[in-house]
């Protein structure tokens, strides 16, 4: 290569014009950002329409969806019916077997929770353990005076309570004693308690008054477990005194009263225990 050539490719940038050489450039950049910006534009188009279409597809699927389904109810009567069937038959086990459990208020206590925790009161054991006041097993039985087994036994015929009642031989008085009551069928908690003690035609008054309120004392114990022996003794007092009032005092869930019941054959003194809303 002579020398001559070699110079004029060393000093090729003085053969090209500056101006043109910069308005060629400019050029070269426009089109390669107008490039650009097209292909970018293109990407975005293409998505869009990707978007639409999955859209339009997904509605399509939902509306194909829902529109079989109900063609097959047009088609098959049976689906709607069972449908009705299935809807009807949670409405009736809401009726049937929830709705019972907030109409029903009960003493919150059942009749073997309530043997057990009579046993453990102060007043029983410092005054009527020794003289067999303990509560024996009940009979139970519906409206029909069918005898039953348990507060839970199965009887289609009846409602959701049972009755139930048991006599208390005591050896410490020589009049008959005992309870009686309702309870729910579904878990035999107590709707209504009575503690019956009959009155005779002859007996001291003095010792017959001391001994209900020993006796009802202890049933109070029971149902109100926070009380001492004394205040037991207290609330037994009160509600002696407003025997046959018509009004029942509350004590907090629960309300008593002290009633003289009078029949042809006896006549008995009754503690009554309600839920304090059934008043």
């Amino acid at each position: 290569m002579s020398e001559n050539t070699e110079n004029k490719i060393n000093n090729s940038d003085e053969i090209v014009d500056k101006e043109e050489y910069e308005r060629a450039l400019e050029v070269l950049n426009k089109s390669k950002s107008a490039r650009v910006k097209k292909i970018n534009d293109t990407k975005k188009e293409k998505k869009r329409k990707e978007k639409e279409e999955s859209k339009k597809e997904s509605s399509e699927a939902s509306a194909k969806g829902k529109n079989g389904f109900w063609e097959k109810c047009k088609k098959d009567p049976v689906i709607p019916v069972c449908i009705v069937l299935l809807i009807a038959a949670v409405v009736f086990i809401a009726v049937r077997f929830i709705a019972p459990l907030f109409g029903t208020k009960t003493l919150n206590i059942t009749v073997d929770r309530l043997r057990a925790d009579y046993l453990s009161t102060q007043i029983y054991n410092d005054y009527l353990s020794d003289y067999n006041f303990a509560i024996p097993e009940v009979i139970y039985y519906d409206t029909n005076n069918e005898i039953a087994l348990t507060a839970s036994a199965e009887n289609k015929k009846n409602s959701d309570v049972i009755y139930f009642n048991t006599n208390i031989p005591n050896t410490g008085t020589s009049f008959s004693t005992g309870i009686q009551g309702s309870a729910k069928k579904s878990d035999g908690e107590i709707i209504a308690l009575r503690v019956v003690c009959e009155y005779p035609a002859s007996v001291d008054a003095t010792s017959y008054y001391q001994f209900l309120v020993t006796f009802f004392g202890s049933y109070m114990q029971t149902l109100f477990p926070d009380v001492s022996l004394q205040d037991a003794s207290t609330l037994a007092m009160d509600a002696i005194t407003n025997i046959n009032g018509e009004n029942y005092i509350v004590r907090g869930d629960i309300a008593y009263r002290v009633s003289l019941v009078t029949t042809d054959t006896i006549n008995y003194v009754t503690l009554d225990f309600l839920p304090a809303d059934n008043v």
